[in-house]
């Protein structure tokens, strides 16, 4: 447990045990608030749930809404796991329990301590399906922050579009498909386009997402044969 001025934050592993359920009794009858953030799986709503019903008023459910866990999402399938669910009864946990049953994925708080730092993106269903997308009021916030002053953004999103008007220069990097794949084959900051799944994205985005983006551009910079210091200088000369 680590003291932030008057608050503490405390951390179990998986499920409660009578020691940490002794604590948090102390703590209540002492008078404190408790705020539960707990992971996005069956499991995580059961502890939810026996801490609403322990301490009723006393404990506040932190950041576990629908727009959390959209932005918790990780590739962990829990079909298996979600008859667990049927024992989730509060009002408070009927919506997020519909969207687990409906996704049939975990999310993680971790990931929105990640999303709390780098807030410009976030996760929305499109027709049933995943997407990430910019957040445009997060978005817009950042380019009236920076409006007197030089800002570049780099990103392919669906809805970028939308924030064209607000740029001097749309500027597309491509590559040679051959040598985008032995990047992405190399790269070790992160591992998209390793997967099969994630492969087919890249060779779809390639073939149909590239021609758009590349109408839409103002200058295209093709660093198939071009170092990082090159594409920069060329970069730097339209500040």
């Amino acid at each position: 447990m680590r003291r932030y001025r008057t608050s503490s934050v405390g951390s179990s592993h998986g499920q409660i045990r009578t020691a940490g359920w002794m604590l948090l009794d102390r703590l209540v009858e002492s008078g404190f608030t408790l705020y539960y953030s707990g992971d996005f799986d069956p499991e995580g709503l059961v502890i939810a749930e026996k801490m609403k019903k322990r301490y009723k008023g006393n404990v506040i459910l932190w950041r576990m809404d629908e727009e959390s866990y959209m932005k918790s999402l990780s590739e962990e399938d829990i079909t298996d796991r979600t008859a667990k669910l049927n024992n989730i009864h509060i009002e408070e946990l009927q919506n997020i329990k519909k969207t687990l049953l409906k996704i049939g994925k975990s999310g993680y708080q971790e990931a929105i301590i990640q999303c709390s730092r780098y807030g410009y993106v976030k996760l929305i269903i499109n027709d049933g399906i995943e997407e990430r997308v910019w957040d445009e009021e997060k978005i817009t916030q950042l380019l009236e922050q920076y409006k007197q002053s030089h800002l570049f953004i780099s990103g392919c999103y669906s809805n970028q579009g939308k924030f064209y008007k607000h740029f001097d220069y749309v500027v597309l990097l491509k590559a040679d498909l051959n040598v985008m794949l032995d990047r992405i084959n190399k790269r070790t900051s992160h591992n998209y386009g390793k997967s099969p799944e994630e492969r087919a994205e890249v060779l779809d985005s390639f073939e149909n997402v590239l021609p758009l983006l590349a109408k839409s551009s103002d200058i295209i910079i093709d660093t198939t044969h071009n170092g990082i210091n090159e594409v920069c200088r060329k970069l730097k000369e339209l500040v």
